[in-house]
Protein backbone atom coordinates (compact mmCIF):
# COMPACT_ATOMS: atom_id res chain seq x y z
CA UNK A 1 0.00 0.00 0.00
CA UNK A 2 1.20 3.51 -0.67
CA UNK A 3 1.25 6.69 1.27
CA UNK A 4 -1.83 7.31 3.87
CA UNK A 5 -2.38 10.90 2.83
CA UNK A 6 -5.21 11.66 0.71
CA UNK A 7 -3.81 13.83 -1.77
CA UNK A 8 -1.29 11.34 -2.51
CA UNK A 9 -3.43 8.25 -2.61
CA UNK A 10 -2.63 5.70 -5.19
CA UNK A 11 -5.61 4.98 -7.18
CA UNK A 12 -5.16 1.62 -9.96
CA UNK A 13 -7.38 0.95 -12.81
CA UNK A 14 -5.30 -2.47 -13.79
CA UNK A 15 -7.64 -2.54 -16.93
CA UNK A 16 -6.26 0.40 -19.58
CA UNK A 17 -8.45 1.69 -21.55
CA UNK A 18 -7.34 4.98 -22.69
CA UNK A 19 -5.69 8.68 -21.40
CA UNK A 20 -9.43 9.71 -21.47
CA UNK A 21 -10.23 7.52 -18.62
CA UNK A 22 -7.30 8.11 -16.92
CA UNK A 23 -8.21 12.30 -17.31
CA UNK A 24 -12.08 11.30 -16.17
CA UNK A 25 -10.96 9.57 -12.99
CA UNK A 26 -8.43 12.22 -12.19
CA UNK A 27 -11.05 14.58 -12.30
CA UNK A 28 -13.40 12.50 -10.31
CA UNK A 29 -11.03 11.75 -7.67
CA UNK A 30 -9.43 15.12 -7.56
CA UNK A 31 -5.52 15.40 -7.55
CA UNK A 32 -4.81 12.06 -6.94
CA UNK A 33 -2.77 9.53 -8.38
CA UNK A 34 -3.81 7.31 -10.85
CA UNK A 35 -2.00 4.33 -11.92
CA UNK A 36 -3.46 3.45 -15.22
CA UNK A 37 -1.21 2.11 -17.94
CA UNK A 38 -1.60 -0.17 -21.38
CA UNK A 39 0.28 -3.39 -19.46
CA UNK A 40 -0.82 -6.83 -19.63
CA UNK A 41 -2.76 -7.17 -16.43
CA UNK A 42 -2.65 -11.04 -16.15
CA UNK A 43 1.34 -11.09 -16.89
CA UNK A 44 1.68 -8.42 -13.94
CA UNK A 45 -0.33 -10.65 -11.48
CA UNK A 46 1.70 -13.74 -12.41
CA UNK A 47 5.47 -12.28 -12.25
CA UNK A 48 4.36 -9.87 -8.83
CA UNK A 49 4.84 -6.87 -10.66
CA UNK A 50 1.45 -4.90 -10.05
CA UNK A 51 2.19 -1.49 -9.31
CA UNK A 52 1.75 -0.23 -5.38
CA UNK A 53 -1.55 1.06 -4.76
CA UNK A 54 -3.94 2.25 -1.90
CA UNK A 55 -7.61 1.36 -3.99
CA UNK A 56 -8.54 -0.03 -6.80
CA UNK A 57 -11.44 1.30 -9.44
CA UNK A 58 -12.02 -1.16 -12.21
CA UNK A 59 -14.11 -1.96 -14.95
CA UNK A 60 -12.72 -5.58 -16.37
CA UNK A 61 -13.64 -6.55 -19.67
CA UNK A 62 -16.86 -8.58 -19.62
CA UNK A 63 -15.69 -10.88 -21.99
CA UNK A 64 -14.59 -14.80 -20.67
CA UNK A 65 -13.82 -15.58 -17.45
CA UNK A 66 -12.50 -11.84 -16.60
CA UNK A 67 -15.08 -11.05 -14.49
CA UNK A 68 -14.55 -14.09 -12.48
CA UNK A 69 -10.29 -13.63 -12.50
CA UNK A 70 -10.64 -9.79 -11.05
CA UNK A 71 -12.99 -10.29 -8.32
CA UNK A 72 -11.02 -12.82 -6.94
CA UNK A 73 -7.48 -11.08 -7.84
CA UNK A 74 -9.66 -7.91 -6.06
CA UNK A 75 -10.18 -10.16 -2.59
CA UNK A 76 -6.95 -12.11 -2.70
CA UNK A 77 -5.28 -11.24 0.47
CA UNK A 78 -1.78 -10.47 -1.64
CA UNK A 79 -3.98 -8.71 -4.31
CA UNK A 80 -6.60 -6.09 -4.24
CA UNK A 81 -6.77 -6.75 -0.29
CA UNK A 82 -3.08 -5.06 -0.18
CA UNK A 83 -4.85 -1.58 -0.08
CA UNK A 84 -7.72 0.27 1.67
CA UNK A 85 -10.56 -1.32 -0.50
CA UNK A 86 -12.19 -1.68 -4.66
CA UNK A 87 -14.87 -0.49 -6.56
CA UNK A 88 -15.51 -2.73 -9.73
CA UNK A 89 -18.10 -1.78 -12.35
CA UNK A 90 -19.90 -5.31 -13.68
CA UNK A 91 -22.70 -5.88 -14.72
CA UNK A 92 -25.32 -6.16 -11.98
CA UNK A 93 -26.40 -9.61 -12.35
CA UNK A 94 -22.68 -10.51 -11.19
CA UNK A 95 -24.74 -10.28 -7.75
CA UNK A 96 -26.35 -13.51 -8.49
CA UNK A 97 -22.93 -15.82 -9.64
CA UNK A 98 -21.17 -18.19 -7.21
CA UNK A 99 -17.28 -16.20 -7.78
CA UNK A 100 -19.16 -13.26 -6.25
CA UNK A 101 -20.66 -14.90 -3.41
CA UNK A 102 -16.83 -16.40 -2.90
CA UNK A 103 -15.23 -12.82 -3.52
CA UNK A 104 -17.44 -11.20 -0.57
CA UNK A 105 -16.80 -14.04 1.55
CA UNK A 106 -13.18 -13.94 1.59
CA UNK A 107 -12.95 -10.42 1.34
CA UNK A 108 -15.27 -10.02 4.58
CA UNK A 109 -13.02 -13.00 6.29
CA UNK A 110 -10.38 -10.45 5.81
CA UNK A 111 -11.70 -7.72 7.83
CA UNK A 112 -13.26 -5.59 4.79
CA UNK A 113 -16.86 -4.28 4.65
CA UNK A 114 -18.55 -5.24 1.04
CA UNK A 115 -21.29 -3.39 -0.66
CA UNK A 116 -22.87 -2.68 -3.95
CA UNK A 117 -23.31 0.93 -5.54
CA UNK A 118 -26.55 0.89 -7.77
CA UNK A 119 -26.08 3.99 -10.26
CA UNK A 120 -29.23 6.00 -10.51
CA UNK A 121 -29.09 5.83 -14.49
CA UNK A 122 -28.30 3.10 -16.94
CA UNK A 123 -24.17 3.52 -17.58
CA UNK A 124 -23.26 2.98 -21.86
CA UNK A 125 -20.32 1.71 -22.64
CA UNK A 126 -17.86 1.99 -25.79
CA UNK A 127 -15.96 -1.36 -27.13
CA UNK A 128 -12.51 -0.09 -27.35
CA UNK A 129 -12.90 -1.55 -31.12
CA UNK A 130 -16.04 -0.25 -31.94
CA UNK A 131 -17.85 -4.03 -31.16
CA UNK A 132 -20.88 -4.16 -29.48
CA UNK A 133 -24.47 -2.88 -28.62
CA UNK A 134 -25.38 0.56 -28.93
CA UNK A 135 -26.73 0.39 -25.69
CA UNK A 136 -25.95 -2.22 -22.65
CA UNK A 137 -27.74 -5.09 -22.97
CA UNK A 138 -27.83 -5.20 -18.82
CA UNK A 139 -27.47 -2.54 -15.83
CA UNK A 140 -24.35 -2.24 -14.13
CA UNK A 141 -23.37 -1.67 -10.17
CA UNK A 142 -20.44 -0.85 -8.31
CA UNK A 143 -19.24 -3.78 -6.40
CA UNK A 144 -17.14 -2.66 -3.69
CA UNK A 145 -14.92 -3.23 -0.42
CA UNK A 146 -13.55 -1.13 1.96
CA UNK A 147 -11.26 -2.12 5.45
CA UNK A 148 -13.74 -2.06 8.06
CA UNK A 149 -11.91 0.85 10.00
CA UNK A 150 -13.03 3.22 7.20
CA UNK A 151 -16.18 2.03 6.46
CA UNK A 152 -17.89 4.50 8.81
CA UNK A 153 -16.26 7.28 6.71
CA UNK A 154 -17.31 5.81 3.67
CA UNK A 155 -20.64 5.12 4.74
CA UNK A 156 -21.09 8.80 6.50
CA UNK A 157 -19.85 10.12 3.32
CA UNK A 158 -23.48 9.11 1.78
CA UNK A 159 -26.53 9.90 3.85
CA UNK A 160 -28.67 7.49 3.95
CA UNK A 161 -26.65 4.49 3.43
CA UNK A 162 -27.61 1.22 5.79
Amino acid sequence: SSSSSSSSTVIYDPFYCSPDATSRMSRAFGSRVITNKPRDFYADVASSTVPPFDFVVTNPPYSSDHKARCLDWLTSPTGGLTGVGFACLLPSYCATKSYYAKAVTRAEGEGFKSFVLNPERRYDFDHPTGKGYEQSPFTSSWFCAVKEDVWNDVKNAYEGWE
